[in-house]
């Protein structure tokens, strides 16, 4: 088991098509934690990490063979 730096607020995680593939591939379980709990946040930036970051992450689950 490892950790794999992504960016929730780019389309594939912000990772590259052949990484994010390769990944599917391979990977079983997913655990998301991101969040921006700050309160006082852009209200643009504050969705797009909490909101979509959560749509994208599970767009790489659902593309998960496993």
């Amino acid at each position: 088991m490892s950790a794999v730096a992504g960016d929730l607020t780019l389309d594939r995680l912000g990772m590259g098509a052949e990484t994010y593939d390769r990944l599917a591939g391979e990977v079983q379980v997913v655990i998301g934690i991101a969040a921006s709990v700050v309160f006082d946040e852009r209200l643009d930036h504050a969705l797009n990490l909490n909101t979509l970051g959560p749509v994208r992450l599970m767009g790489f689950a659902k593309a998960c063979r496993d």
